[in-house]
């Protein structure tokens, strides 16, 4: 069985039975769910019969006001979980482009649900499915074991400096360069000489640069 055909198993059902579906003025709740990590309802939009023009204001309103009340009553029955909406755009396109355009916003607005809920807006109807069983019931992602690469010596830099050091002029401003890297090392291996672990790096550098230096001069 396909995990998004699993979803029926956390539909939420009143005592009769049925599953409980709730009729805002803007918005519809199609399908509240509950898993042991979430709650999660599928959302569409609703044209009231008296109204000509859908209200894309009175139905963010509506969702703010519906997600949160739903996660407070789901918290007074000690239900504590994280609460999202989630749509698709195929659902609100007959609305027109600039009502699409600021539903795409709604998730995005923490100024406005400021972590209350969470609101996804899928391509179409079949993302929304994907999409609930992510959010109800993930699948654990198996992550491949990191292999540390080994750690690179001194001879492996000092390596990679010569090869470079082939492909450009020796003359003037790489002496003036080597020069400059000597003087700085050798201050910071005066200043740090009480680490017995840094100063050991720090001659093993400046061993390497003597050695840059003579190939260089």
């Amino acid at each position: 069985m396909d995990k998004e055909d699993g979803l029926q198993k956390f539909l939420l059902k009143n005592e009769s039975g049925e599953w409980v579906r709730l009729k805002c003025t803007w918005l519809i709740a199609q399908e509240i769910y509950m898993s042991d990590i979430c709650i999660a309802v599928h959302l569409v939009p609703r044209q009231p019969r008296d109204s000509a023009q859908w209200s894309l204001e009175g139905a963010r309103e509506e969702l703010y006001t519906f997600l949160r009340w739903l996660g407070h009553l789901a918290m007074e029955e000690d239900l504590v979980r994280p609460v999202a909406g989630v749509a698709s755009e195929d659902d609100f396109k007959k609305f027109g482009t600039a009502a699409l355009n600021g539903v795409k916003q709604w998730g995005a607005d923490q100024e406005w649900h400021r972590g209350s809920f969470t609101f996804y807006l899928e391509k179409d109807d079949e993302k929304v499915k994907k999409r609930l069983a992510d959010l109800l019931d993930p699948t654990p992602e198996i992550i491949d074991r990191y292999e540390p690469q080994e750690a690179k010596d001194t001879e492996y830099y000092l390596k990679h400096i010569r090869e470079k050091s082939k492909q450009v002029e020796t003359e003037g401003r790489n002496i003036g360069l080597y020069n400059s890297l000597m003087n700085s090392l050798g201050s910071l291996a005066l200043a740090k000489g009480k680490s017995s672990a840094l100063k050991k790096w720090i001659d093993g550098v400046l061993n390497a640069a003597d050695e840059i230096g003579e190939s260089v001069l």
